[in-house]
């Protein structure tokens, strides 16, 4: 982009900056080596050829554009764009880097101004030289820090895509740990001995848990955390809780790693069940761990045989109104998930103790001593817990029964 600045100085300047250019770049390397700690290492080999061409070429392009429109092209900053890059993937940090433009800035014009100077230039005229030394500058700085961008975007890309594949690998049925090993090694995630699988929104995954937990696709989103203790004397499960305190997520159990599949089927099914509004949580709040909640795992994996087991014990339900038989059923679940506690039975309902009592008077005269029979009390509950389990099957998602405790989908 042109700069009427460039037209200020005159073009003569130019070659006779070109002249001390030797002498300026030695100056530059120097003072960029005594201030940016980072660039105060030997310049030998690569590294050394590298500083040496990039403070070169930026005064030669300089002395070039004295004098002219001042456009030095998108090739003369695709240069700058290509070390901003290269910074990022020797892993030093962009503001060495800029830091070393800076002082660069300096050096260059307290000599650029002494051949100024001696040349006669006008005040004004010097003027705009240091203004373009500092513009000239920021557009370098501008095209690194563009390259260091992308190159970091490009990175985190391929380690999120390599992470991702490494999720799959870990929930193929039978993961290879000669395949595994390598995988993770490239994916940059240290291999714990043993894992849970963690499902819940992609935003809750991405934002809530630390670095050590290995993030697959989006488009399916699932966690794997180690479960061994990261920090010394730290809970791993009790840490993963408090991360993921408040949110709808599910949390698999504890499995060596080449078995993660097993723990990831178990917090899907339970999520999938969360979604039906069939699950009472303990405390009213996520995340749910999914091995509290294994009966309703086995109910859905033979749901026909649930609905059977429901048919049977509840058939004197089935002949009221629906809603006066969905009433029925969620009071007399929630009072059996609560040992028989009409108070803790209500507060779950959100209606009046004395409802649950008069509601459970109801129950009796129409199932009998089904309700009081210890031994078949485990029965009912499996078959009140399929009724809801298919009310929520069979419900749109808006409208999905949820009892009050139930976390939210």
């Amino acid at each position: 982009m042109s700069d009427p600045l460039w037209s200020q100085v005159p073009p003569s300047l130019g070659g006779q900056l070109a002249g001390q250019l030797d002498r300026i770049t030695d100056d530059v390397i120097a003072a960029v080596r005594a201030e940016v700690p980072l660039y105060g290492r030997p310049l030998e080999g690569a590294f050394g050829a590298g500083v040496r061409a990039g403070v070169g070429h930026s005064l030669q392009e300089f002395c070039r554009l004295v004098g002219s429109s001042g456009d030095a092209g998108q090739d003369a900053m695709s240069m700058y764009e290509a070390l901003g890059a290269s910074e990022h993937a020797a892993g030093r940090p962009l503001d060495a880097l800029l830091s070393a433009y800076r002082v660069g800035a300096r050096v260059a014009w307290r000599r650029f101004a002494e051949v100024a100077t001696g040349a006669g230039l006008s005040s004004a005229a010097l003027v705009a030289l240091a203004e373009l030394v500092f513009a000239y500058i920021d557009r370098l700085s501008a095209a690194s820090a563009h390259g260091y961008a992308v190159e970091q975007a490009l990175r985190v890309g391929e380690r999120n895509r390599l992470r991702a594949d490494l999720v799959r690998l870990l929930l193929s049925p039978l993961p290879d740990p000669d395949v595994v090993a390598p995988a993770a090694a490239a994916a940059g995630w240290p291999v714990p001995e043993i894992a849970r699988a963690v499902t819940g929104p992609a935003d809750v995954l991405h934002t809530r848990l630390g670095p050590a937990a290995l993030l697959g696709a989006d488009s399916d989103p699932l966690a794997v955390v180690p479960g061994d203790p990261v920090v010394p004397g730290v809970d791993p499960l009790a840490e993963l809780r408090r991360q993921l305190a408040g949110t709808p997520a599910v949390i698999g159990p504890a499995v060596p790693l080449l078995q993660l599949a097993r723990s990831a089927a178990r917090a899907r099914t339970v999520a999938e069940i969360a979604r039906t509004g069939a699950l009472l949580s303990p405390d009213g709040d996520g995340p749910l761990l999914a091995d509290d909640h294994l009966a309703e795992i086995v109910l859905s994996a033979d749901r026909r045989a649930a609905e059977d087991l429901a048919a049977a014990l509840l058939a004197p339900l089935d002949r009221l109104p629906a809603e006066t038989a969905v009433r029925l059923e969620d009071t007399l679940r929630a009072w059996l998930c609560h040992a028989g506690e009409r108070k803790q039975a209500a507060a779950a309902l959100l209606i009046h103790p004395q409802t649950v009592h008069y509601r459970m008077g109801r129950i009796r005269e129409l199932l009998g001593d089904l309700v009081d029979d210890p031994a078949r009390r485990f029965g009912l509950l499996l078959a009140l817990h399929a009724r809801v389990l298919r009310r929520g099957a069979e419900a749109p998602d808006a409208q999905r029964p949820a009892l009050p405790g139930t976390p939210a989908a």
